[in-house]
């Protein structure tokens, strides 16, 4: 007995040329072609022969002929825009993974674990956009994928707005205006084909996103430029010059000097550069007012003092040295000291100092701002000319000594958007005997030739900052004049100052 079979139908199709299939009142999906609708229907039972498969097919809004659906361009549509979502979750994983694993703050860290967070949400909206600009067997899958479209488009033009300030080229420049361009062009697919359209209560959906993107927002922004900010970072050095003695034989003046820099701030720092300098005085003293003494004192230095029963002489460099490591670190609350032992020899036709003067100087960079990478505790030499590598001196110093290393921003969206930035350090001299030594630090791009180009970093944007000491003075004068020879009944003179451990 041949039983009843149920009717095929074959519904109109829609706008995107889909055609719903029912078999008996009862949904089978959805076809682009006469060739998915025999699939379907051999799924579902249907044979040539027999009377246990569905019964004749009914057409609906056209016949079996019409399959307005065009394959090629909807293929074509569907791989650019899954090419566009995994090409910036790509994107924010390169930038986010350097952050989330090597920020030296909590907000860099969650910058970057928010970017990380965002390129899996890509990934799902790449996964979303295959059924949404398919056959929509989920129905909200045009949410996430106008979420990951919105999400590129913020993304990109946060990029190349931070590119626009320095304007430099980087291999990720094209990256940025390409997915650009796609978001744009993503976002109007999406807006016509209403992505949105499937949810219940999309205003109110949307007004909680909306309140908590402001939040997210507000707490982020906060967390990683008000409190970077606010955290105070402030080093002080000192120099101070000891009490000064004498050796058993008369012949050498033992001068100590004290040296140290501390971390008084809340934040950690990079020494990046450092030195003390020690200098010998002395003067001639005059029976009468030299005339017009204050004029040739401004003449020769402004912010020098002027003395009126003295002939100056120029200070004489005695020792120099750095105070602390190039590269190395201090945490807040922490110190690093050194004591020296500057010699001076007397007697007759030695030089004869009245003032020892010792003043320190410390370069430093914020370690929640900048990364210093490995290379800048290894010097090069400017009178090792023939030999790589030499130093390259600027044009006011004679002699230097230069350390250079890689600095990198502790936001990856900074470094990513511009050349690679470079911190240079020279300790030099300049004028006979160095009489002019200094030290002097700056940030920025190299050429090709590796040289200095004409373009230095604002100091606040890596944290960049110097100290001086104040200036410690103790007179030695009656010490380092010549002694008289000595006699049987004189008492034996001092010796060097011994040094403490550690």
């Amino acid at each position: 007995m041949t039983g009843t079979r149920p009717t095929v139908f074959v519904h109109a199709p829609d706008a995107r040329g889909l055609r719903p299939v029912t078999l008996g009142g009862r949904p089978l999906g959805s076809v682009w072609s006469s060739r998915e609708l025999e699939r379907l229907l051999r799924r579902a039972g249907y044979t040539e022969s027999g009377d246990s498969g569905p019964g004749p097919v009914h057409w609906e809004g056209g016949g079996a002929a019409d399959w307005p659906d065009e394959p090629l361009p909807r293929r074509l549509t569907a791989a650019v825009m899954v090419a566009g979502l995994l090409g910036c979750a790509v994107l924010l994983g390169v930038i986010g993974q350097v952050d989330a694993a090597r920020s030296a703050t909590f907000a860099g860290r969650l910058t970057g674990f928010l970017l990380l967070l965002a390129g899996l949400a890509q990934v799902a909206a790449a996964l979303a956009a295959h059924d949404f600009l398919g056959k929509r067997r989920w129905p909200y899958s045009g949410v996430p994928v106008l979420a990951g479209a919105f999400i590129a488009l913020i993304m990109t033009t946060l990029l190349l707005g931070m590119w626009l300030e320095e304007r430099e080229f980087v291999a990720l420049l094209p990256v940025y205006g390409l997915l650009w361009c796609w978001s744009v062009w993503a976002l109007c697919i999406l807006l016509r084909r209403r992505a949105w359209s499937g949810m219940r209560y999309p205003k109110s959906v949307v007004a909680g996103l909306t309140l908590s993107g402001v939040l997210a927002v507000t707490n982020f922004s906060y967390a990683a430029l008000y409190t970077p900010n606010a955290a105070r970072a402030q080093l002080i050095t000192t120099a101070a010059v000891g009490k000064p003695t004498v050796s058993r034989d008369g012949t050498v003046l033992y001068v100590p000097v004290t040296v140290s820099v501390k971390n008084t701030g809340t934040v950690a720092v990079n020494i990046a550069g450092s030195a003390y300098w020690v200098t010998g005085a002395s003067s001639v003293p005059t029976t009468s007012v030299v005339p017009d003494y204050w004029r040739k004192a401004k003449e020769r230095d402004v912010d020098g003092d002027a003395e009126g029963y003295s002939l100056p002489v120029p200070p004489t460099l005695l020792a120099t040295g750095p105070v602390g490591v190039e590269g190395s670190w201090l945490d807040p609350g922490s110190e690093h000291a050194e004591e020296k032992i500057i010699q001076l020899r007397r007697g007759a036709g030695q030089p004869e100092y009245t003032v020892v003067e010792a003043v320190s100087q410390v370069i430093s960079v914020r370690q929640d701002r900048a990364r210093i990478r490995p290379g800048l505790k290894e010097p090069s030499f400017s009178w090792r000319a023939g030999k790589a590598p030499a130093a390259t001196c600027l044009a006011s110093m004679d002699d230097c000594v230069l350390f250079r290393a890689r600095v990198d921003h502790n936001n990856n969206l900074v470094n990513v958007t511009r050349g690679p930035r470079y911190l240079s350090v020279w300790s030099y001299q300049e004028g006979p005997d160095g009489a002019g030594a200094d030290i002097k630090a700056v940030i920025t791009p190299l050429d090709s030739r590796g040289n200095l180009v004409d373009h230095q970093e604002p100091g606040d944007r890596y944290g960049f900052a110097s100290e001086t000491s104040r200036v410690s003075r103790v007179v030695i004068g009656p010490l380092a004049a010549p002694q008289a020879p000595r006699t049987a009944d004189d008492p034996a003179p001092t010796g060097p100052p011994e040094e403490e451990d550690g």
